[in-house]
């Protein structure tokens, strides 16, 4: 699977997978796919990525190529309609609040896990 990784936009300082977990998933065989920057806010530079398995290009790349895209926050109307039909995102979405974008994203063809609709226990 080719999972991809996004730069989040000011003022989110997180990213969605540190080196460390991207080092797994390589070694699983899967092809991971980083923006450029997308580690810099949290102190991850890309050479730490491309050290473990990951491959850093532009966004548009990530966006077009990765079959799993991986982020914190939504993506913009722009992003959207970059990519290709049976795409799956995850994110923090608030599907219970957003049925209109929820529509849109269904309508693309689009499968949206919403990080904050699943459980955790503390």
């Amino acid at each position: 699977m080719v999972i991809g990784i996004l730069k989040e936009p000011t003022p989110e300082t997180r990213v969605s997978l540190h080196p460390d977990a991207v080092k797994l998933l390589c070694a699983d065989g899967n092809n991971v796919l980083v923006e450029t920057g997308a580690g810099d806010a949290a102190f991850l530079a890309d050479g730490l990525y491309t050290a473990v398995g990951a491959q850093v290009t532009d966004r548009s790349d990530v966006l077009r190529t990765a079959e799993m895209l991986l982020q914190i926050t939504p993506l913009d109307e722009k992003d959207w309609s970059a990519l290709p039909q049976g795409r799956l995102v995850t994110g923090m979405y608030r599907p219970l609040t957003q049925p209109e974008l929820m529509g849109t994203l269904a309508a693309k063809g689009l499968t949206l896990f919403s990080m904050d609709s699943i459980q955790r226990i503390s």
